[in-house]
């Protein structure tokens, strides 16, 4: 996570970041408010602390989380902020209606979706489901290829704005 992250200018001022973790449960690790109270460093901090979660891939109880917890008041989502979600996967969903559901929720709040599938488990129609628009999924292969992509992921969002 950290090497998308870390491509912003984030302060209060400028970029908020919040973190979900998900794999059976999906739970706020950190919210906008979050990022918009602390120093870069603590941030990068509570990123490389995050425990790994085993087991299935809900990818919708995480997007559903994203609305109702991040891209809300109570997550520190400002108001007339472009509103963008990347989502990192390396995984696919055994609910794809879910996934659906709560993809076409969160672009109905206005919430711009890239997701970033990593490695040969993830699924192209469920990228795409997710996205936005085909243009806003990524795929590499490992998350050391990652780091070569950090540079769009960051042109991309900063191109919702």
């Amino acid at each position: 996570m950290w090497t998308v992250i870390k491509n912003f200018e984030i302060s209060n001022n400028d970029i908020l970041v919040g973190v979900i973790r998900y794999s059976t449960r999906a739970s706020v690790i950190f919210d906008f408010q979050f990022s918009a109270d602390n120093n870069v460093l603590l941030l990068k901090e509570t990123i490389d602390n995050i425990p790994y979660a085993e087991g299935e891939t809900k990818t919708e109880r995480a997007l559903q989380l994203a609305l109702t917890d991040l891209f809300a008041a109570k997550g520190g989502s400002r108001p007339n902020v472009p509103k963008i979600l990347v989502v990192m996967t390396f995984g696919k969903s055994d609910n794809a209606l879910g996934v659906a559901r709560a993809s076409m929720a969160l672009k109905d709040e206005h919430v711009t979706v890239l997701s970033v599938g990593i490695g040969e488990k993830v699924d192209m129609e469920e990228l795409m489901l997710m996205a936005s628009t085909a243009e806003d999924v990524i795929t590499v292969m490992s998350f050391s290829a990652l780091e070569k992509h950090g540079a769009r992921i960051r042109d991309k969002v900063c191109d919702g704005e």
